[in-house]
C-alpha cells in the first residue's frame, strides 16, 4: 500500500499552481514563494488517493503525514489505530523496563554502592528525557546530548558528566543500542590528577604524630597497597604469617568481593608482619583485624586519614 506523502503546492511560471513532492530524510528544504502551502496525499479507506487540507509549515504537514500513514497501515490490516500501535510496539523495550532490568542484573554482580550510583544516574537520565522518550530504541545522540546539557545545567563537573554518561551508555550497550555519541568529542575534557606519593621523611613525621592504632592501620595500607574495602574486610584467617602473605578473597557473608572478582595474594614487608604478630596476641576481634567501636569491620579509612592529617597540620605546622 502506498504511504502518505508530503507535497508543496506552489506557482510555477507559465504552468500555474503545481504540486511537487518534498524529499524525505535530510533533503534540501523547498523554497517558499508567497502563497505556497504544504499538502499531504494519502489513500482513503477505499484506496483512493486524496489531498489533505493546506498547511503553512512543512513540520505540520509531516506530522499529519505520519499520522495518516499509521492509520492507513492499520486499516490495511483490519485493525484499529490503537491495536496497530500495540502490535507495532510489541517487540520494543520500554525505557522504564530496560532500566529496571539493568539495575536488577547489576545487583547480582555489583556492590551496593555502585548500584546506588547507577540508580541515581538513570533516574536523572529519565528525568532529562521526560515523556518524549517511551522506548529504549528512541534514545540516540540528541537524547544523550540533552542529558549532558541537563547535568551541566545542574552544575556538575566534567568528570561527573563522564561517569554518569557511562552508566547510560552501559544501559544502551546491554540492550545492543548503538549511537554515534562520542565520549571524547561530545563531552568536555577533564584532567586526571596523578597521585603524588609521600616522601619517606614526610611519612616518618606523619606516623610519629599518629596513635598506635592509626599507625598499624596505615602501615597495613602502605605495606599491602590494598584498596579501602580490602583492608576493611581483612581477617586473621587471611594472613599467612609463615610466608608473610595476605590472601585477598571474597567473603559472601558480608557482601565483600575483590575488584574484578579476582582473589589474589599480596606479599607484606617484614615490619608489617611483625606488627601483625604482636597485634594478634591481643586481637581486638576474633575474626577482623581492624574494627570500630561497635566491634564491626572498620571503614572510611581515607576520610579518617584526611581528617587526622588535617588535625595534625593544625596542631603541628612542621608536618
Amino acid at each position: 500500500m502506498a504511504l502518505a506523502r508530503v507535497y508543496i503546492r506552489r506557482k510555477e511560471p507559465g504552468k500555474g499552481w503545481r504540486y511537487k513532492a518534498v524529499p524525505k530524510g535530510g533533503g534540501r528544504r523547498p523554497a517558499l514563494e508567497p502563497g505556497a502551502k504544504f499538502h499531504v496525499r494519502y489513500p482513503d479507506a477505499s484506496g483512493k488517493f486524496v489531498w489533505s487540507q493546506a498547511y503553512d509549515t512543512l513540520e505540520e504537514a509531516q506530522r499529519e503525514a505520519a499520522g495518516l500513514e499509521l492509520n492507513a497501515k492499520a486499516v490495511g490490516m483490519g485493525l484499529t489505530l490503537e491495536e496497530f500501535k500495540d502490535r507495532q510496539n510489541a517487540n520494543r523495550v520500554p525505557l522504564k523496563k530496560a532500566v529496571e532490568h539493568f539495575l536488577s542484573e547489576a545487583k547480582k554482580t555489583k556492590k551496593r554502592k555502585t548500584v546506588v550510583g547507577y540508580e541515581l544516574n538513570l533516574q536523572q537520565f529519565e528525568e532529562s528525557v521526560g515523556s518524549k522518550v517511551k522506548f529504549l530504541d528512541e534514545v540516540g545522540k540528541p537524547q544523550l546530548q540533552a542529558f549532558r546539557d541537563y547535568l551541566a545545567g545542574k552544575g556538575y563537573e566534567a568528570r561527573t558528566l563522564h561517569n554518569r554518561m557511562m552508566t547510560v551508555l552501559s544501559l544502551l550497550k546491554a540492550n545492543r543500542i548503538k549511537t554515534d555519541f562520542s565520549l571524547s568529542s561530545d563531552l568536555p575534557e577533564f584532567e586526571e590528577e596523578p597521585a603524588v606519593p609521600y616522601e619517606p621523611a614526610e611519612l616518618k613525621k606523619l606516623f610519629a604524630a599518629m596513635k598506635p592504632e592509626e599507625v598499624i592501620r596505615y602501615k597495613f595500607f602502605l605495606g599491602t597497597a590494598c584498596r579501602d574495602k580490602e583492608v576493611t574486610y581483612a581477617s586473621w584467617q587471611d594472613i599467612d604469617f609463615a610466608r608473610g602473605i595476605y590472601h585477598i578473597r571474597r567473603k559472601p557473608d558480608v557482601g565483600f568481593t575483590p575488584k574484578k572478582h579476582e582473589s589474589r595474594d599480596v606479599k607484606m614487608p617484614t615490619e608489617l608482619v611483625e606488627m601483625l604478630k604482636q597485634r594478634r596476641k591481643k586481637a581486638p576481634h576474633q575474626r577482623w583485624i581492624f574494627v570500630n567501636q561497635e566491634g564491626r569491620p572498620d571503614n572510611h579509612f581515607l576520610r579518617k586519614f584526611k581528617r587526622n592529617l588535617s588535625n595534625r597540620l593544625r596542631t603541628n605546622p612542621e608536618l
